[in-house]
Formats: structure tokens, C-alpha cells, sequence
């Protein structure tokens, strides 16, 4: 795999990355970037285990948005790897599933509370 992302604008402005860089295809590294640093690791290593063994990804974190708030993603993907092996595409789609998160929060406090 070339570590390069091709990427439409939804996909660009979720992760902070120009749209036509993003179109063109960029670094990995750039949509990186914005994953908050508690999540990055484990981010990575799953990354890393689909393209290694061409299985599924599937993971939800946290990143930054341009104003620095927090936002949650969905993401999935599965690695396609050549005859020998070789990552050579790396489709998947993710979600802003922030709304989600917290739905869940307040359902949880609201649960946790005393009757």
C-alpha cells in the first residue's frame, strides 16, 4: 500500500484535509493528525492488523474539528490485498456519530441517577 488516501469532501472536511488534496490523494498521516492522542494508538494498530491480514476494520474515536471540539467517529473498512499479499486498496466509509455519543451519555446519567 502507497499510505496515500483518496478521499471525497465529506470525508476531507470530517478529518480536517483540504478537499483537493484530499480528492488528489494524501498522506495517511494527514487524516491522522486529528485523532485525539488517547485513541491514535489503538487507531493505528487496527489499521495496521487489516492491512497486514487484509481483514476488516471497524473503530470508533474521537477527534478534533476546526474549532477543537471534540467529535466522535464511526469508521469500517476492509483491505483488499493482492496475490502476494500486498495491501493494494483500502475502501471504507466513516460516520460523525457524535450525536450518538451523546444520546448515550445523557441516557446513561439519566439511568445512573437515584429513584
Amino acid at each position: 500500500m502507497n499510505d496515500r488516501v483518496t478521499a471525497d469532501q465529506r470525508f476531507a472536511v470530517i478529518y480536517n484535509v483540504d478537499a483537493a488534496k484530499a480528492a488528489a490523494g494524501t498522506p495517511l498521516s494527514e487524516f491522522l493528525h486529528c485523532i485525539h492522542p488517547d485513541d491514535l494508538p489503538l487507531v493505528q494498530s487496527q489499521i495496521n492488523n487489516a492491512v497486514r491480514y487484509g481483514d476488516h476494520y471497524q473503530s470508533e474515536y474521537r477527534i478534533f474539528d476546526r474549532r477543537g471540539e471534540i467529535r466522535w467517529i464511526s469508521a469500517q473498512g476492509r483491505a483488499v490485498l493482492d496475490a502476494t499479499g500486498s495491501c493494494i486498496r483500502f475502501p471504507g466509509v466513516c460516520f460523525d456519530i457524535t450525536i450518538n455519543k451523546k444520546i448515550e451519555a445523557e441516557r446513561e446519567g439519566t439511568d445512573s441517577r437515584p429513584r
